[in-house]
């Protein structure tokens, strides 16, 4: 976890700013030239600690919630298929996003352009955060990143399951371990394209105590395809989809790795 948050998080704010940006965006490698003129490499990384933080638990909910629902959905007489990876997949969203919605409202307040002056670092803005909103604010957007974590999650081991199929599996080594990263990799960015509008949507409720936390998902989502258009709705796709990816190639890689090595 803490190495996939230190290798994406740039891609992780660019993807933040293009999302809560009304406005078109530049192109990514121009956002890189505007975020170094800002406040030099340090500012690729506002917001890190509670992204590095946070994937402990985070990680930890997402891969023993798809590993408890796979185990109970063999139990039941579904063998190990692509459809039972994506409806545990599908279930792990949910104690995943309880572990990291406070760690995320944190984050997005850090990544916000408009709230650079507000908040000094990452304990000065969980601190005003409680004191100015209550505790309660901590878990804006839960319900919508239930649903951004829980198409993701079924997407991801739905294609990592397909994927693996595929595999070799008498490859060992450094072979193996490409093979690995590119699964991830590949399963990352699929998934990505079903979750986007979802990210975006949690994005703009989590940015401010003055965003719109008190409207549904869906109705967020309405409204950003009303006055924005459809493609507003997949605002930072491409910094988000290397940033899934690369994040899910890491992070399947290592499991797998581990898992193996426990066996």
């Amino acid at each position: 976890g803490v190495v996939e948050s230190i290798v994406v998080q740039p891609l992780d704010i660019v993807k933040t700013r293009f999302q809560l940006s009304r406005e078109a965006n530049p192109k990514l490698l121009q956002a890189f030239r505007l975020l170094l003129a800002e406040g030099g490499v340090l500012r690729f990384y506002r917001g890190l600690l509670p992204e590095m933080v946070g994937n402990v638990p985070t990680r930890t909910a997402m891969y023993a919630g798809k590993d408890w629902a796979s185990r109970h959905l063999e139990a039941l007489g579904y063998p190990k298929s692509c459809a039972r990876e994506f409806l545990a997949g599908m279930f792990s969203g949910v104690p995943e996003a309880v572990a990291t919605t406070p760690f995320q409202v944190v984050k997005i307040r850090m990544q916000n352009k408009d709230l650079v002056k507000h908040y000094a670092n990452d304990i000065d803005c969980l601190v005003k955060v409680l004191s100015e909103e209550g505790a309660l604010a901590l878990f804006n957007g839960l319900q919508t990143t239930v649903f951004r974590n829980s198409i993701w999650n079924a997407v991801y081991f739905g294609a990592i399951s397909a994927m693996s199929d595929f595999r070799k599996e008498s490859r060992e080594g450094v072979a193996e371990q490409l093979q690995r990263l590119a699964t991830g990799l590949g399963a990352g960015i699929l998934a990505t394209c079903f979750n986007a509008p979802f990210d975006v949507a949690k994005s703009r409720i989590q940015q401010s105590k003055s965003g719109p936390n008190r409207r549904t998902t869906f109705g967020i989502l309405l409204d950003i395809l009303q006055q924005e258009g459809a493609r507003a709705l997949y605002k930072g796709f491409t910094p988000k989809a290397w940033r899934m990816g690369v994040g899910g190639a890491v992070s399947f890689a290592t499991f797998d790795f581990a898992h193996g090595s426990l066996q």
